[in-house]
C-alpha cells in the first residue's frame, strides 16, 4: 500500500506541474519519490519520467537516466516503456547533434509502436521523427510526419501531441515557405492551449509567435510575445524555453541596432544551451553572436567565432549548417577586403553544395563567387558563375547557354580546323584531276601545279583575311562581355551594399528574406544582361527593370526610398522603343547623392510624357539635399561613376539632359529620349 500511495503522489505532482509547476521542482519531487521506492519496475518508470523531464534542463542527465531504462527493460517485458524510451533516446540524440543515430532510434521506436497498434505511441513516435527530419533537413518528410501526428493527436484528443505537431508545421513554414504561412498553425496552437489552460503549450506558442513577428520586422509584437513566453518558461523552470526567448529578444535588439543588449541576450542564450547540453541550439546562438560582432565592426572576432561554429558543425556532420558557415566566412572576408581568403571559403562552400542535392545552396554559392570575382575584376569566371546562378535559379541547365559561354574560347580553334579541311578538300580535287587526265600528264601537271599555286594563294589570303575578321569579332565579343559584366555590376556602391544586406539577413537567420532579395538581385542583373545585347528595348521593359531596381533599394535602405512612376497614356509602352538602361543612372544618382545624405525619408517621382512621334520627355524629381549641397558633401573617391556622362552621350540630342535645383528642396532632371516604333 505504501508503494501505491507513493505512485499516486507522483502522478499528482506530474499532473499539477505539467500545467503550473517549475521544472526543477518537478525533478526534485521525482527524486524524492525515487528515494522512497524500492520496487524495480516502479524505479524504472521513475527513471523514464526523470529523463523525460530533464531533457529541457540537462541533456546529459536525461541520457543517463534513459539509458538505465533501456538497460532494465526489453520489448517483451514492457513494450510500452521500451518504445517510449527509444523514442526519447531519438529526441535526446537529435538535441545533441547526433542526427543519424537519432533517425535510427526513432524509426526503431515507430516500428515497435506499429506492432503494438497503439495510436498515441505511433503519433508521438511520428512527431519525434518529424523533428529529426526537420533538423536534417528533409522538409517534405518532416511535413508529412507532422501532418500525420496532428491527425492522430486530434482523433485521440491528446493536446500535447496536437500542439507539438502544429509547432513543427509552423517552424517548417517559417523556414521554408515564408512567414505568412506560419501564422495559422502558431495561432491555432495558442488558441487551443489557452482554451485548455495548457501552460507549456501557451509558452511554446508565444515563443514561436515572437520568432515570426521578428522575421517580418514587427518588433513590438515580437518582443511582446517573447517576453510573455519568457515569464511563463521562467515560472516553469523550462531552461530550453528560456534560452529560446533570450535568442529571439537578442535578435530583435540586433536588428534594431541595440548591439550591446543584443550581444548580452544572445550570449545568455548560448550559455544556457551549453548548460543544457543542446549542441545544435548552442551553435545557433553562437552563430547569431558572430553576426552581432560583425555588426559592431569586430570582424576578426566574428571570423574566429564563425570558424569555431563551423568546426563544431563539421564534427556532428551537419553539412547544411557547415555550408552556411563557409558562406558566412566568405562574406565576412569580403567585408574585411580580403577577397583571396573569401574565394577560398567560397570554393569550399561550392564543394559542399555540389555534393548535396540542394539547388538553393548551389545557387547561393554561384552568386557569391560571381560577386567575389567581380570585386577583383576577374570577369571571365564572374560571368561563368553568374550564368550558373541564373541556370540554377530556373532549375535547369541550358546547353545552349553553356555553348555561348564557351564560344569565344573555341571559336578560333574550330575555324582553323575548318580551314584545314577546306585546304585538304582542294588538294584532293587536284589529285583526282591529275588521275583522270593521266594521258595528258604534261598539260594536266601544269594545270595542276598552276591550280595548286592559285588555290594555295587563295587559301592563304582567305586564312589571313578570315583570321583578321575573326580576331576583330573575338575582340568585339570580348569587349561586349566585359561591358555586360560592368553593367551587371551597375555601381560598386549598389553591389557591395547589396552583398552586405544579404550577409546581414543570413546572419540574422532571415534566410527567406535573404533568398528573396538575392533572387530579385539576380533577376535585375539578368534583365540588364539581356537588355545589354539590344540597341533599343520597349518602354515597358525599361520601366520593369527600373521598378525592380527601386524596390531593391527600398528594401536595402529599410524603406527610405519611396517612388512613383507616371506614364502618359499616349505612350505605347510595348511598341515604343528606347535605348536600354537610360533612366536608371539618374535615379541612382538621386538616391545616393540626394536622398541617402538626407535625414528624412526620400521620394522620387518619375514621369514620362510623349512630346511627338520621335521623342519622350522623362523627368526624375527627388526631395533630397539638392545639387549645391550634394556637390559640397561629395568626397574624393577612387571610383568615378561615368553612368550619367555615358547616358548623355547615348541620347545624341542637343540639351538631352537638364538638371536644376528645386526651390522647395531637391533636384529635377529632365531627359529628352528618342523613340522608334516597332
Amino acid at each position: 500500500m505504501k508503494t501505491l500511495k507513493q505512485l499516486l503522489i507522483l502522478f499528482l505532482l506530474l499532473f499539477c506541474f505539467s500545467k503550473n509547476g517549475q521544472g526543477q521542482l518537478v525533478l526534485d519531487s521525482l527524486f524524492q519519490v525515487l528515494a522512497n521506492t524500492n520496487q524495480k519496475s516502479e524505479r524504472t518508470q521513475l527513471h523514464y519520467e526523470i529523463a523525460k523531464q530533464a531533457q529541457d534542463i540537462n541533456l546529459e542527465m536525461a541520457k543517463n537516466y534513459n539509458d538505465s531504462v533501456l538497460t532494465a527493460v526489453s520489448y517483451s517485458s514492457n513494450p510500452k516503456l521500451y518504445i517510449q524510451s527509444h523514442c526519447l533516446k531519438g529526441s535526446i540524440e537529435r538535441n545533441t547533434g547526433k542526427l543519424e543515430e537519432s533517425l535510427q532510434s526513432t524509426k526503431s521506436a515507430l516500428s515497435f509502436a506499429q506492432e503494438q497498434n497503439d495510436p498515441l505511441l505511433i503519433g508521438h513516435c511520428i512527431n519525434t521523427l518529424g523533428q529529426v527530419y526537420s533538423s536534417l533537413p528533409a522538409v517534405d518528410s518532416a511535413k508529412a510526419c507532422f501532418n500525420r501526428s496532428l491527425e492522430i493527436g486530434k482523433s485521440e484528443e491528446d493536446i500535447s501531441l496536437v500542439i507539438t505537431s502544429l509547432s513543427g508545421l509552423g517552424i517548417l513554414a517559417l523556414q521554408y515557405e515564408g512567414a505568412e504561412k506560419a501564422f495559422s498553425p502558431f495561432f491555432e496552437a495558442l488558441e487551443l492551449s489557452e482554451s485548455q489552460d495548457y501552460k507549456l503549450g501557451i509558452a511554446t506558442s508565444k515563443a514561436n509567435l515572437g520568432k515570426i513577428y521578428g522575421r517580418i520586422h514587427d518588433f513590438s509584437n515580437s518582443l511582446k510575445y517573447a517576453q510573455e513566453s519568457l515569464q511563463l518558461f521562467e515560472h516553469m523552470g523550462h531552461q530550453r524555453g528560456i534560452a529560446t526567448n533570450y535568442l529571439t529578444i537578442g535578435t530583435v535588439y540586433y536588428i534594431q541596432g541595440n548591439l550591446d543588449p543584443a550581444l548580452e541576450m544572445c550570449q545568455k542564450s548560448a550559455d544556457l544551451y551549453h548548460e543544457i547540453g543542446s549542441i545544435e541550439d548552442e551553435l545557433h546562438g553562437l552563430n547569431n553572436i558572430s553576426g552581432i560582432l560583425a555588426g559592431m565592426g569586430r570582424i576578426d572576432e566574428s571570423i574566429d567565432l564563425q570558424k569555431r561554429v563551423k568546426s563544431s558543425y563539421a564534427k556532428i556532420s551537419a553539412n547544411a549548417k557547415t555550408f552556411n558557415c563557409l558562406i558566412n566566412l566568405a562574406d565576412l572576408h569580403m567585408i574585411k577586403g580580403d577577397s583571396k581568403t573569401a574565394l577560398i571559403y567560397a570554393d569550399s562552400a561550392k564543394f559542399h553544395a555540389e555534393n548535396s542535392n540542394s539547388i538553393i545552396q548551389r545557387r547561393q554559392v554561384y552568386y557569391n563567387l560571381f560577386l567575389i570575382y567581380s570585386s577583383i575584376q576577374d570577369y571571365e569566371p564572374a560571368l561563368v558563375n553568374f550564368q550558373q546562378y541564373v541556370e540554377m535559379k530556373d532549375s535547369l541547365f541550358s546547353e545552349s547557354t553553356a555553348k555561348n559561354i564557351q564560344e569565344l574560347e573555341v571559336k578560333h580553334g574550330v575555324e582553323k580546323k575548318n580551314q584545314e579541311l577546306e585546304l585538304l578538300e582542294e588538294k584532293s580535287k587536284v589529285k583526282e584531276l591529275e588521275l583522270a587526265q593521266k594521258n595528258n600528264w604534261i598539260f594536266i601537271l601544269a594545270i595542276g601545279i598552276l591550280s595548286l599555286i592559285l588555290i594555295t594563294i587563295l587559301v592563304v589570303f582567305r586564312q589571313r583575311t578570315t583570321a583578321k575578321i575573326k580576331d576583330i569579332e573575338f575582340q568585339r565579343n570580348k569587349a561586349e562581355l566585359e561591358q555586360k559584366i560592368l553593367r551587371a555590376q551597375m555601381n560598386p556602391h549598389f553591389l557591395f551594399n547589396s552583398l552586405n544586406s544579404i550577409q546581414r539577413m543570413y546572419l540574422e537567420g532571415e534566410t527567406d528574406m535573404a533568398t528573396d532579395y538575392m533572387g530579385d538581385f539576380g533577376d535585375l542583373l539578368r534583365k540588364i544582361l539581356d537588355n545589354s545585347g539590344e540597341s533599343v528595348i520597349s518602354v515597358k521593359s525599361e520601366l520593369d527593370t527600373l521598378k525592380l531596381y527601386l524596390s531593391m533599394e527600398n528594401v536595402r535602405t529599410h524603406g527610405k526610398v519611396n517612388y512613383t512612376i507616371e506614364v502618359d497614356e499616349a505612350i505605347e509602352q510595348f511598341n515604343s522603343m528606347i535605348p536600354p538602361l537610360v533612366i536608371q543612372p539618374f535615379v541612382e544618382n538621386a538616391i545616393w547623392h540626394g536622398i541617402l545624405p538626407s535625414d528624412t525619408n526620400g521620394k522620387i517621382a518619375i514621369a514620362l510624357r510623349l512630346i511627338n512621334d520621335q521623342q519622350i520627355e522623362c523627368t526624375v524629381i527627388d526631395n533630397g539635399i539638392g545639387l549645391e549641397q550634394s556637390k559640397k558633401s561629395k568626397k574624393p573617391s577612387a571610383h568615378k561613376s561615368k553612368g550619367i556622362k555615358i547616358t548623355t552621350e547615348r541620347l545624341q540630342l542637343e540639351n538631352a539632359v537638364r538638371m536644376e535645383e528645386i526651390e522647395s528642396g531637391g533636384t529635377k532632371v529632365t531627359l529628352q529620349i528618342p523613340i522608334v516604333k516597332k
